[in-house]
């Protein structure tokens, strides 16, 4: 697991700028630190659930696909990409 900031949500609407802030940072392990341990994840909302931690990463990657590129925090490559979070 790589070494992520450590970000604590104190409303519901600040889980979203915390998301944002990991997405930004390319950091998926910050991300699913954002989760319970056994929390039910229904993306895309008519499939059934992903579950626990594994399921948070895999929710994340599915819906990141194509739209979202990770890599590790010094990669130069990172610069070139922006991503911006609405709702």
């Amino acid at each position: 697991m790589t070494q992520h900031t450590k970000r604590i949500a104190q409303t519901p609407r600040e889980i979203a700028h915390c998301v944002s802030a990991f997405l930004k940072e390319g950091d998926m392990d910050g991300i699913v630190s954002m989760f319970h341990p056994d929390c039910h994840i229904f993306f895309p909302p008519d499939q059934p659930a992903s579950v626990g931690l594994d399921g948070a990463r895999e929710a994340f990657l599915k819906g990141a696909s194509g739209q979202v590129k990770f890599f590790k925090k010094d990669d130069k490559r990172a610069a070139a990409f922006e991503v911006k979070c609405t709702g």
